[in-house]
């Protein structure tokens, strides 16, 4: 008999998407039936002081659903429009995968790369699936796969968080966050409306400040289309953190700007425009939400009255500040002024290019790091080749993420505009500009100067060369 995690909540509700809800949706819709690279997946280890029973964890798992509206809400389309429609009660099943004590937590990821890319059926199933690994009788791991019109990563670092103390306590204490049905009927209200208004008007003036175009068409492009470069780099991360301290920023910051300094080298573009996901727990009550909150943001770069790569910093930091700031509305009103605009071109939205910060906090911490030690880092940098894909949304989608030690930089681009080796010259390049830029400011003129040989590391004599497919040689 398949084991369940029985839920009960304290009410039945309907209303619109959230903000955030909408824009997550919109992607769904242009990519369905594609759209399972969106799910959002975890492996969370079973403290060894925790029960681990079977019935235990599914307890635990059965109390965040009953705690957290949005792990029991369907997504239903009514006349055109999706709506939220959350459940009272009911049972999330549990699958079972038996292993033994040294091969659980390989099979947990195993399993959870496995199972992130099979589509959920939104109106008709829960947005959690969840993979029980027993080793021994002992729950080891559990897997959670959701969908993301249901929880961003940050929600997921709050779910696994709230999994684990439920699991060693048996229960879950303390206020919950607003629930996506509260949060939605605010954001729907006249003072929400006029939010709305005031990003749609900064938007405008965005959109008049930089070319419509970023990246011309280089080529026929490859097969498949679309590829994923990975750049780990202990460098890069001690790096940024020294710039950002510099000039009162953040290592976000560093990165955004590092990367507008290249599209303008390579593209001869003085002032060019990319959009930026935006964590919107900064808005006052939405830390705790169990729901997505981030939302597309437009920057403008512009690399003018900048002649060092710190001036740059300082400059797009104080446009990253309006930028979050009208990061904030409704998705209705901001599609109308693309569309009325000539903005929307087909299912994309120009200026094609994306930056996407997905770490739940650097907490900024200072770095002490000696050029020499910088300098040394800079051989531990690994530059992998993870996928490929025939279906993207973005010509150009740079990605930051945490790894052990380490900052985690992936580089997703349409070949037709940037083909491989121009990829791979570009991640490169980026910390290289960086960390040249830590260790003494970089006057701008050329900031990849040091990459002639897209393969090379930083040129030094002893080079790791990385092949385009990923294999060292």
């Amino acid at each position: 008999m398949t084991p369940v995690a029985a839920f009960r909540g304290t009410r039945t509700a309907e209303a619109p998407l959230t903000w955030g809800q909408q824009g997550i949706w919109k992607i769904i819709d242009v990519m369905a039936p594609n759209d399972a690279f969106l799910n959002v997946r975890a492996v969370v280890p079973v403290p060894q002081r925790a029960a681990g029973t079977v019935d235990s964890v599914a307890a635990a798992i059965g109390a965040l659903i009953s705690r957290h509206e949005s792990l029991r809400t369907r997504i239903v389309v009514t006349g055109g429009e999706p709506r939220q429609v959350v459940v009272d009660a009911g049972e999330c099943p549990l699958a079972l995968i038996e292993a033994t004590a040294e091969t659980a937590a390989d099979v947990a990821e195993q399993a959870m790369e496995r199972l992130r890319h099979h589509p959920f059926d939104y109106a008709g199933e829960l947005p959690i699936r969840v993979t029980l690994v027993v080793a021994d009788g002992q729950v080891r791991f559990v897997v959670l796969i959701l969908t993301h019109v249901a929880v961003d990563w940050y929600a997921l670092t709050l779910l696994g968080r709230e999994l684990r103390v439920a699991l060693l306590r048996g229960e879950i204490t303390g206020p919950v966050g607003i629930q996506p049905v509260d949060l939605a009927a605010t954001e729907h209200s006249e003072a929400g409306q006029q939010r709305s208004a005031r990003a749609r008007d900064h938007w405008r003036r965005q959109f008049d400040r930089f070319p419509a175009s970023v990246f011309t068409e280089a080529g026929p492009p490859a097969t498949p289309r679309y590829r994923r470069a990975e750049l780990t780099s202990p460098a890069l991360l001690a790096a940024a953190r020294i710039i950002a301290a510099r000039h009162s920023a953040t290592s976000s910051t560093v990165l955004l700007a590092a990367a507008g300094a290249l599209i303008g080298a390579r593209t001869g573009q003085e002032v060019c425009g990319m959009l930026t996901i935006v964590n919107n727990r900064f808005q006052p009550g939405h830390r705790d939400i169990m729901a997505p909150t981030n939302q597309l943001g437009v920057i403008t770069l512009d690399r003018r009255g900048a002649a060092t790569f710190g001036e740059l910093v300082t400059a797009v930091w104080r446009e990253a500040l309006q930028c979050f700031r009208h990061a904030y509305y409704d998705q209705h009103v901001l599609d109308a002024f693309l569309a009325d605009g000539g903005h929307a071109h087909g299912e994309k939205i120009e200026p094609y290019c994306c930056f996407n910060d997905m770490r739940a906090g650097d907490g900024e911490l200072r770095d002490t790091a000696t050029a020499d030690q910088l300098r040394a880092a800079l051989q531990e940098t690994e530059l992998t080749w993870p996928e490929t894909f025939d279906e993207f949304n973005w010509q150009f989608m740079l990605s930051v993420s945490d790894a052990p030690g380490a900052l985690s930089l992936s580089l997703s681009t349409d070949s037709r505009y940037l083909p491989p080796v121009e990829q791979q010259r570009f991640l490169l390049d980026l910390e290289d500009l960086v960390v040249r830029s830590a260790i003494d400011d970089v006057r701008l003129g050329d900031p990849g100067a040091h990459h002639n040989d897209p393969g090379a590391h930083h040129g030094a004599p002893d080079a790791h060369h990385v092949a385009l497919d990923g294999r060292a040689s």
